[in-house]
C-alpha cells in the first residue's frame, strides 16, 4: 500500500472502532437513558455521557496500540509518527473528515506538535492559499489545513486566517467553517485580539460573523483580563439594538461589574423582551454572579428557564 492507501485504511479502521463502541454502548444503556430522559434526570443523563465519551477515548488509544497488516505491522500510532510532509498530513486528515466528522486520535495530534518549523512554513504557505468556493464553506481538504493551524497555534499564521474570515459570508458561510476558523484563532490566544478587535470595530455590529468574532475576542480576553477590553465589550452591549450576543459576550469574559448594565436594561424593557431575550440576558446575569429571580414573575407562563449553553459552536476543550 502506498501512503494514500493506508491513510484511507487507517480513517476506515478509527470510524470502524468508534462506531462499533458507539452501538455497543446505545444498546447496553438503551433503556436507562430513555428512562433519564423521561425522568428529566440530566444529572445522571450527563454522567452517564460522560463515560461514553471516556469508553469512546479507551477504545481509540485501544485502536492505536494494534498494529494492523495493511500498515506494514506497523500500529497507527507508529503510522502517524512516519508521516512527516505536510500533503501527507492533510490528506490523511481529510480522509478521516469525510469519513467520521474528523474524531483524531491523540498519536496524530503528538506527531503534528512535534514537526519542525519547515512543517509549520509549509502548512502556512498552503493556508495562505486557501480560496473558498461559491459556497464560502470548507472543503474537506481545507478543514484539515485550518486544524493543523489549530492544533500547531502558532501566531505566524494569524494574517493567513484573518484572510479566510475576509472571505466568508454571513449568510452562505456553514456553522461549521465559521466555528473552525475562530477556533484556530482561539487558540492563538492574545496575539489575536488586534486583529479581531479591528474586525469587529469593522462589521456592521450585526449578524453570525460579528457574533462569532465578539464572543471569540471575549473567550481568549478572559484568560487575562483587561480593562480596556471589558470597556470594549460593555460598549458593544450598550450601542447594540439586541443586546443579546452582547450580554453573552460579557458573561463569557466573566467580569461582574457588567451585571448591572445587563439587569437594568432588562428592568427597563420587560414589557418589550420576549420569553427567549429574557431567558438569555437572565443567563447572562447568572453566569456574571448575578440575580434575576425577582424579575421572573413577569414570565410566570413559563415553567423553567434554559440553561445557558455557552453557545456550543464553539470548542471548549481548552476550557
Amino acid at each position: 500500500m502506498n501512503n494514500l492507501d493506508k491513510s484511507r485504511f487507517v480513517a476506515e479502521s478509527l470510524t470502524s472502532a468508534i462506531n462499533k463502541s458507539s452501538i455497543q454502548f446505545r444498546k447496553a444503556n438503551k433503556k436507562l437513558l430513555k428512562s433519564l430522559a423521561d425522568s428529566m434526570d440530566y444529572d445522571r443523563f450527563n454522567s452517564i455521557m460522560i463515560e461514553a465519551v471516556a469508553g469512546s477515548i479507551k477504545v481509540i488509544d485501544d485502536w492505536e496500540q494494534k498494529s494492523y497488516a495493511e500498515l506494514d505491522g506497523l500500529t497507527p500510532r507508529q503510522y502517524f509518527d512516519s508521516l512527516c510532509t505536510v500533503e501527507d498530513i492533510v490528506e490523511l486528515i481529510s480522509i478521516i473528515e469525510e469519513k467520521n466528522g474528523g474524531i483524531l486520535p491523540l498519536g496524530l495530534y503528538e506527531r503534528i506538535k512535534t514537526l519542525d518549523t519547515t512543517f509549520s512554513d509549509d502548512l502556512l504557505n498552503i493556508l495562505e492559499s486557501i480560496q473558498l468556493g461559491e459556497e464560502k464553506c470548507f472543503t474537506s481538504k481545507q478543514k484539515a489545513i485550518v486544524k493543523i493551524a489549530e492544533i500547531l497555534a502558532l501566531p505566524k499564521f494569524m494574517n493567513a486566517l484573518i484572510h479566510i474570515i475576509y472571505q466568508l459570508d454571513d449568510q452562505k458561510s456553514d456553522e461549521d467553517t465559521i466555528t473552525r476558523v475562530m477556533n484556530a484563532i482561539r487558540e492563538i490566544g492574545e496575539t489575536a485580539l488586534e486583529p479581531l478587535n479591528n474586525l469587529v470595530e469593522n462589521s456592521y455590529k450585526k449578524g453570525r460573523l460579528y457574533g462569532y468574532l465578539i464572543l471569540t475576542v471575549a473567550k481568549i480576553a478572559s484568560k487575562n483580563r483587561s480593562e480596556r477590553i471589558y470597556r470594549l465589550l460593555k460598549d458593544y452591549f450598550r450601542k447594540s439594538e439586541t443586546k443579546i450576543i452582547e450580554a453573552s459576550a460579557l458573561s463569557i469574559y466573566g467580569d461582574g461589574r457588567a451585571i448591572p448594565a445587563i439587569r437594568g436594561y432588562v428592568e427597563r424593557n420587560l414589557e418589550d423582551l420576549s420569553y427567549w431575550e429574557y431567558s438569555q440576558l437572565r443567563n447572562a446575569v447568572l453566569l456574571l454572579g448575578g440575580d434575576m429571580s425577582d424579575l421572573d414573575e413577569y414570565f410566570d407562563d413559563y415553567d423553567e428557564f434554559d440553561e445557558f449553553d455557552e453557545y456550543d459552536e464553539f470548542d471548549e476543550s481548552d476550557e
